[in-house]
Formats: C-alpha cells, structure tokens, sequence
C-alpha cells in the first residue's frame, strides 16, 4: 500500500484527471485547499490504512466481491461490531482466494480483534482456522500448527468438542506429512468418539 498526490486538470465538464488502474480496489480522496475531502458522489467508502475516511474504486472486481466490502461499509455505519467482524472474515477470505496472503492475514487479524471483544469463542476459532490456511498455503507449518493451537483453546471455551476432535485430526495430517512431532494423550468427548488434547508441540 502507498499513497501519491496525482494534480487534476481543469476542464469544461470540471476537474479531471485520466488514469488507467490495473484491476483492484483504491482508496482515494480529493485535496482542495489544503483539506481532504472524500467524493461526494461515490458512494463507496471505507477506511484507507490510517483509518481514515476515503473514497474506494472498485476495478473489474466480481460483484461479490463488491458487496463483500459494501457490507463492511455498511456494518461500519450502524457500529454492529460482529457485522464488522463476519465481514472482515469474509474480505479475508476474498484476499486468500486471490493468493494475496499478506491482505487475507491483516483483515484475518481485524477480524479476530473484535471477536475477541465480543468473547465470540466460536468466531474466533474459525478465524484462527483461516489464519492456518494462510500459514499451511506459504509452507510455514510452526505458524500453521500454532494457529490450530489457538482454534483449538478457543473451541475449548465455547465447549464446541466436535471442532475440538476434528482440529486433532488435521494437526495429526501435519505430523504425518510434514514431521512435526506431537505429544497427545487419548481422552473421551462427552457424546463423540474418542479424540486428542494436545499437550505439547515441537518441531523435529
């Protein structure tokens, strides 16, 4: 992300600037007389990096997609604070569908933030879930297993067993295919079929 100031043109339909941007999405505002004025006649706007309002272009993007991100403007609107944070995920999950890890990871994190405000045990597993993804898809398996640690405590608190014993699951996938070693001991869910509590953790 960077900013640049690109001088606009007057002409007879008004002030004018042609550029031609490459598909994405671009925070902008305008600059007159010193002061930032978001365009009025664009109704779409977010926060740009500094959490500051700004106009957003969005270029050649799926209409999905757009209203992935309209609907976090709009959650911002009424302050619905797990609005804000089911649409963070899913922007998220937007970034990650377009192998832009480092964007999946940020509105991951934002999104984990509020949940945690919020004490919603069961988002902010899943979100931890997701954060794993983003680890296993770039090979970092430490931070992929340390991610599924922390989906699994957060399962633990809303008593969510059943994504408990299939997290177990997936951390024994990653002993067997990238040779990390995992201490387990054996226990009984209350209403499933026996599972693993992991105890502890070390790469080999």
């Amino acid at each position: 992300w960077g900013s640049v100031e690109l001088p606009m043109y007057k002409a007879r339909a008004g002030w004018q600037l042609p550029l031609y941007l490459p598909e994405g999405i671009y925070n902008y505002h305008f600059i007159a007389d010193g002061k930032k004025i978001i365009d009025q006649k664009n109704l779409d706007q977010l926060p740009d990096e500094k959490d500051n309002p700004s106009s957003v272009l969005y270029i050649n993007l799926p209409d999905h997609a757009k209203q992935i991100f309209r609907s976090y403007q709009k959650a911002l609107a009424s302050h619905n604070k797990k609005e804000m944070a089911a649409s963070l995920s899913r922007i998220g999950d937007f970034y990650l569908s377009q192998s832009d890890y480092p964007n999946a990871q940020k509105n991951y994190e934002k999104s984990l933030t509020i949940y945690q405000q919020l004490k919603n045990y069961d988002s902010i597993g899943s979100v931890y879930i997701k954060i794993a993804e983003i680890a296993r898809s770039q090979a970092d398996f430490s931070k992929q297993l340390t991610s599924i640690q922390n989906a699994i405590k957060s399962f633990e608190q809303s008593k969510n067993e059943k994504n408990q014993c299939s997290l177990f699951i997936n951390i024994i996938n990653i002993q067997k295919s990238e040779r990390v070693s995992i201490l387990i001991e054996s226990v009984q869910c209350h209403d499933l079929k026996p599972c693993c509590v992991l105890a502890f953790v070390e790469s080999v």
